[in-house]
């Protein structure tokens, strides 16, 4: 699998897992006690991924392991001497101290990186074994077979390939999938939870990298994602200040010899903050300044000023305040004064997203129309 596909399918995961069924969401503290997720299970469940038993321990013996002074610090409760026993049935509740102490070590900054390394390592375990026994498949049709398998074991992936019309392909699997509510001997099969696979099927269908990928690898998807991983970074308690630092630690030559100051507006400088922290400089212009990016995108030769344009993700959209309210009325002769990424597009609809930095000093999502 593509690595954008190993992370798309891991920000997937934690959406039908802990983040409410929305994509780019998950709940790095989820902490569910015994039975509460279904009747028959007798430990723990944690995490953005919802770990369970043993694994809920794997994951915090990984946050041990890996960050020893950290976890050292956090383990108020014990957790430690307890990861020196079996999982298989620990069922500390919620509101314990044990239970508080687990969710604040899960939750913390290096308690985040490991659920994420965690949960791409099981993907890639996971489509390691599905090649190994199937064969090799496209991204997407292993992105479903990784689906089954998380959720119901090798065992329910072979049940549904084995009623899957060839080739695998994502339409096939997920049809066979969509029998198993008709098969009244089981009503706990994986594809009896019908919203939670209908669900998968359309984030894998929306954000698997297929077209829109060069030859040199560039997603458009990435840019998106990744700046819509920044939102909520603001001014007022510092954070937007992760953003200022990637420009300026970009190692080739800053745009007119100028490197970023935090007291400046900096719309631009997220654009270009993406640009660098994804290696896309080659095809994204970099500028801390709006007029500027302009102008290195007309050098680049991608510049657009076409009312008849419509926005692609991943492509930078510029406003200029004094052109009136709808933006795309008349053609952009002035300064521009601002600066977005296009995260979404609905055509048909006639408007599109665009999360953007320093909007109320803080990165924002946006819902531009474009008619």
């Amino acid at each position: 699998m593509k690595k954008e596909n190993i992370t798309v399918l891991r920000k997937i995961l934690y959406a039908v897992e802990s983040g409410g069924q929305t994509y780019g969401k998950q709940n790095y503290g989820a902490f569910a006690g015994v039975a509460q997720n279904t009747p028959n299970e007798k430990a723990i469940t944690i995490g953005a991924g919802q770990w369970y038993a043993e694994e809920a321990r794997t994951l915090l013996l990984r946050i041990q392991e890996k960050y020893p002074a950290e976890f050292k610090k956090m383990d108020t409760a014990g957790i430690a001497e307890d990861l020196k026993k079996s999982w298989g049935t620990y069922g500390v509740t919620k509101t314990s101290a044990k239970g508080k102490c687990i969710i604040s070590i899960i939750s913390s900054d290096v308690g985040i990186k490991c659920q994420d390394a965690l949960m791409e390592d099981q993907i890639k375990k996971y489509a390691a074994s599905i090649e190994k026994k199937y064969g090799s498949l496209s991204d997407d049709a292993m992105m479903e077979c990784i689906n089954i398998t998380h959720q119901g074991g090798s065992g329910a992936l072979s049940r549904i390939l084995a009623k899957t019309k060839k080739p695998y392909t994502l339409d096939n699997i997920y049809a066979a999938l969509c029998t198993d509510p008709a098969d009244k001997s089981n009503n706990n099969q994986v594809g009896d939870y019908e919203r939670r696979q209908k669900i998968v099927y359309g984030f894998i269908q929306k954000y698997c990298v297929k077209e829109g990928v060069n030859t040199m690898g560039y997603s458009r998807q990435a840019v998106a994602d990744l700046v819509n991983s920044w939102v909520g970074k603001k001014e007022a308690d510092g954070s937007y200040k992760t953003i200022i630092d990637i420009y300026n630690g970009y190692k080739g030559p800053f745009p007119r010899g100028t490197k970023m100051q935090y007291g400046w507006a900096w719309c631009a400088c997220t654009w270009s903050a993406v640009a660098i922290k994804l290696g896309y400089t080659p095809i994204m212009p970099i500028e801390i300044s709006c007029y500027y990016l302009i102008e290195a995108a007309k050098k680049m030769g991608i510049w657009i000023e076409n009312d008849a344009h419509v926005p692609k993700v991943g492509e930078a959209v510029l406003y200029y305040w004094k052109d009136g309210t709808n933006y795309a009325a008349t053609d952009c002769t002035g300064v521009p004064d601002h600066v977005g990424t296009v995260t979404e597009v609905y055509e048909k609809a006639g408007y599109f997203v665009v999360t953007e930095g320093n909007y109320g000093n803080a990165v924002k999502i946006q819902l531009r129309r474009s008619t």
